[in-house]
């Protein structure tokens, strides 16, 4: 009975933790769901199973913590691909190598690698890009007008006759 009695302590917590609701009349946050968790993996001995659950546990929402929170910033655009990925290769430096969860961070940080040189790359094109406009905006405001190299010299227009004569091309030149 006592264990079923802190089994649902702890699901009332977790769920209130993730719904924004209250546990025990307080409105629960990152820290006192760590707290609870913490609390719990002090209340066995070591050498306990339980105390390894409850020590897997807090690591467990630490991480979860600290994910939400960076692709938060992310999403806001607070974070940039590069620091996503070194978070989750962090991430993957606590973790024992060669293990499943290891291999997610890792799988997370490449994939975040790769939206940074993506992003590299974009912001090289939008550099030379503007570097490009710019020039041109110089040109045009050094003439007077946007210059290209079509109108930097004289144009020939082909113009037909309206006659029932066999059409020849008479070429004008203007400029």
């Amino acid at each position: 009975m006592a264990r079923e009695f802190q089994n649902m302590r702890d699901r009332n917590i977790v769920n209130s933790w993730e719904n924004g609701g209250k546990f025990e009349g307080k409105k629960v946050t990152d820290q006192m769901l760590l707290s609870f968790w913490k609390g719990r993996r002090g209340e066995v001995a070591r050498g306990d199973p339980l105390w390894d659950q409850y020590d897997q546990t807090v690591t467990q929402y630490e991480f979860a913590i600290s994910n939400s929170k960076m692709e938060l910033g992310y999403a806001q655009g607070k974070k940039t691909p590069a620091q996503m990925a070194a978070f989750y290769r962090g991430a993957a430096g606590k973790l024992p190598e060669n293990s499943e969860a290891w291999r997610k961070m890792m799988q997370l940080a490449a994939q975040y690698k790769d939206r940074a040189i993506s992003a590299g790359r974009g912001r090289g094109r939008a550099r030379s890009d503007g570097q490009y406009n710019s020039a041109s905006q110089g040109i045009y405001n050094k003439n007077g007008r946007r210059t290209t190299p079509s109108s930097t010299r004289s144009t020939r227009w082909p113009i037909r006759r309206a006659s029932s004569t066999p059409r020849r091309k008479t070429l004008l030149t203007c400029g």
